[in-house]
């Protein structure tokens, strides 16, 4: 048996010499094909042949046109029946293949394109043979609904046992078809049996079966297909690559991804520019810098195409590992190829100086771009701001805020929102509520975030009513808080002992969407136990665990400090012990605090047993453990024991804050030893540690202990100095003093310098 295909013109023109050759090649291959034509017949002798090419290489003549439009009349204006078949009846004996593929070619609607397709199949010359083209009309006709994959199907099998083969130019529909619809078995199954009537498949045909295997997660199946492509005599085209892609990044990893390219590149195939940039992309993102960079040379050295995309991907994987000497290449190579740095070019490079410290570079780079031709954009912009307002520099910020304007460059919400936490975080709240405020009456619109940044800044601030009346202002704007915005607001109230108000919102954020979460739970607790309601908290620490959210270190350690502070170190240690029983490990502060409380409690040797069992569990005693040891030792009135541990924690590397030296200061002035507690001030202020009021007030006390008056002066001279505002106790402690010497006129110059103002704290 053989299959011979001839084309419509060469009817009758069948040269035997081209027929014995087709025959031997069907020894080896039953079927043939030829490129140019896409009818296949099948036939078993030369008898057969001859009978069957009447109908599968002859032209539609007229009569076949002339019938095929009568037919189609007739099926556009009725429906399929009884009526339909009679009205049909006078054309079966003439009706042609040529016939049915025109009429279906006509119909617009598969399903009654389909039907007479079915009826068609009665025909003897349909039956007799050359009904490949019908066939591919129709299927793709099907091909044209979105659920026809089951007819066609049964199109497909019908086709087989008619003896007609699948058209290479057909295959690749259908193999998406049956991908589309799941069936991948049925995609490779098709794929396999036209490969064998037509081993020159083209890209397309692969192509479409690779989309399928892809996307059904079958990665190992197609390297495989792509493998073999590669090795056969079908060129892979740039939708080759893009086929596979994404999976084998998502599966495989970047490294076949990479001996992909290198193979279809010794055949001089090249993956389009954007799929190469997207692996290019997945090496920098992985740490594999330098392999990109490999990569994207070997493609340019052989030929393959790299555009602007391309280079600025490597380049921003080469700025996020701090190579500019690399960056400085990259460019020149983009100089050497014709492709113009854009906007993204330089806002890359202005992003790799500010992430490594290189501010003023950056604003160079920006600045030739303001002059040159290339205008920066607001991400070039707010790149740069972020910068300055990270090392503190919000005021040159703002001026550059007026540029941007003054450019034509509008400022946008993350630009606000960069500015009004820069001087948050530089203590500039006045500034950044102006900011705010600017933004709520001429834009741009406050987001999430922008309240967010303001309400912390005024909490922190200790502007709490302010902080509320932001929060009421986001609502009213329509905009969801959102934990982060409860926490700050609950935090702040509590820090002001305003606790049944945080208690308020924290029964309210249920309601909004917004369940309280472990650092909500914690924040209400820490404010809980700040006002002795430790019961209290406990109970609410059950009822966090109910809502299935689980306690963490700070939670515990909170309530841990709570009983410590109130001399209950008992409960403080069962807690511990509940703690380790939930799998959670004490750290250095849940140590320091209850060190702390035995110190207080003056159970000192207890307090260094605990601090071994720290030292044991790997944490090294820190500024705050040694502080609250040397406190234990100097209420204890053991002071030489305190200043070896002093001197212990400059020898380990651990330098003493101004918390420990006005310990000391404190303790050497209730042994009247002031000359000590004044020398002590002086050395932690040549540390460069800035004492604050409690510091200056302790020494003051000393001093007037022994009618230090002179001293006294000194010591005011160097508050002012140094900056530190006098508070309440400040002028109390002076003002009696000062009173009963007859200098009042000092402490009114002192009060009201304008270099500072009296502190309210007490």
């Amino acid at each position: 048996m053989s299959i011979f295909l001839f084309r419509p013109r060469q009817r009758r023109q069948i040269i035997s010499r081209s027929f014995l050759h087709n025959a031997d090649q069907s020894r080896e291959n039953p079927f043939l094909i030829d490129s140019s034509n896409g009818f296949y017949v099948n036939v078993t002798d030369s008898n057969q042949r001859r009978h069957k090419s009447n109908f599968s290489t002859e032209k539609p003549s007229p009569e076949d046109h002339k019938n095929a439009v009568q037919i189609t009349n007739i099926l556009q204006v009725n429906k399929w029946g009884e009526d339909m078949e009679a009205a049909l009846k006078p054309f079966v004996g003439s009706l042609t293949p040529p016939q049915i593929t025109l009429v279906v070619q006509r119909l617009k609607e598969p399903k009654m394109a389909l039907k007479f397709f079915q009826w068609s199949c009665q025909a003897e010359s349909f039956r007799q043979g050359g009904a490949s083209s019908a066939y591919h009309a129709m299927i793709e006709l099907l091909l044209k609904e979105n659920n026809g994959h089951r007819e066609i199907e049964i199109m497909v099998d019908k086709m087989r046992k008619h003896g007609c083969a699948i058209r290479p130019d057909s295959a690749g529909a259908l193999i998406r078809c049956f991908g589309k619809a799941n069936m991948v078995h049925k995609s490779v199954e098709l794929f396999h049996e036209v490969r064998k009537t037509s081993p020159m498949l083209d890209a397309y045909t692969y192509n479409c079966l690779l989309d399928v295997l892809v996307k059904a997660g079958h990665i190992d199946d197609a390297v495989k297909l792509l493998d073999e492509m590669l090795k056969s005599k079908c060129r892979p085209n740039k939708t080759t690559f893009s086929k596979v892609l994404p999976g084998l990044l998502k599966k495989k990893g970047w490294h076949e991804a990479e001996r992909i390219i290198l193979h279809m590149s010794e055949k001089g195939s090249f993956p389009d520019v954007r799929d190469f940039t997207q692996l290019i992309n997945a090496l920098c993102k992985s740490g594999n810098t330098n392999k990109a960079w490999d990569l994207m040379h070997l493609l340019k050295s052989k030929g393959g195409s790299l555009d602007i995309i391309a280079f600025n991907v490597l380049l921003n994987g080469v700025g996020n590992t701090g190579d500019f000497s690399g960056m400085n290449l990259l460019l020149v190579e983009m100089k050497e190829m014709g492709i113009v740095p854009n906007v993204i070019t330089y806002s890359t490079l202005i992003k790799s100086m500010c992430k490594s410290g290189r501010v003023q570079e950056a604003r160079g780079v920006l600045e030739n771009m303001r002059q040159g031709n290339c205008s920066p954009n607001v991400i070039t912009y707010n790149t740069v701001l972020d910068a300055l307002c990270k090392v503190g520099r919000s005021e040159e910020a703002l001026e550059l805020v007026d540029k941007m304007r003054g450019d034509g460059c509008s400022a946008d919400t993350f630009t606000y929102n960069i500015l009004i936490d820069g001087f948050c975080k530089a203590g500039k709240t006045d500034e950044a509520y102006n900011l705010f405020l600017q933004m709520m009456r001429v834009g741009p619109s406050p987001d999430e975030v922008t309240f967010n940044t303001m309400i912390d800044g005024l909490y922190k601030d200790g502007r709490v009513d302010m902080a509320v009346e932001c929060f009421h202002n986001m609502l009213k704007k329509g905009l969801q808080p959102n934990a982060i915005t409860y926490n700050a607001l609950i935090c702040s109230l509590c820090e002001t002992h305003n606790v049944e108000k945080a208690e308020e919102l924290f029964e309210e954020m249920p309601m909004k969407g917004c369940p309280p979460d472990v650092v909500t739970y914690s924040t209400l607790i820490a404010g809980l136990c700040k006002i002795h309601r430790v019961n209290q908290a406990c109970k609410l620490l059950t009822q966090m665990e109910s809502s299935g959210i689980l306690p963490n270190v700070v939670t515990y350690s909170i309530l841990i400090s709570a009983y410590c502070r109130k001399g209950e170190l008992d409960k403080a240690f069962k807690m511990l012990e509940k703690m380790a029983k939930k799998g959670l490990k004490p750290n250095e502060i849940t140590y320091s605090t209850i060190i702390d409380g035995l110190c207080s409690a003056s159970d000192l040797s207890s307090a260094y047993a605990l601090m071994n069992k720290m030292v044991a569990e790997g944490f090294a005693p820190n500024v705050v453990t040694y502080g609250c040891l040397i406190n234990g030792h100097c209420k204890a009135g053991e002071v030489d024991e305190a200043m070896k541990l002093f001197e212990n924690m400059k020898t380990v590397g651990i330098p003493p804050d101004v918390v420990i030296y006005t310990i000391l200061i404190d303790c050497f002035c209730k042994e009247n030893n002031v000359g000590t507690a004044v020398s002590m001030l002086d050395e932690m202020i040549a540390k460069g540690l800035v004492p604050d009021a409690v510091t200056y007030n302790t020494v003051l006390c000393g001093l007037r202990k022994i009618n230090g008056l002179e001293n006294a002066y000194l010591i005011m001279d160097q508050m002012k100095k140094q900056g530190c505002a006098p508070d309440c106790t400040t002028v109390k402690l002076l003002g009696d003093w000062l009173f009963d010497v007859g200098q009042m006129e000092r402490l009114m110059e002192f009060v009201n310098d304008d270099d500072f103002i009296i502190s309210r704290t007490t």
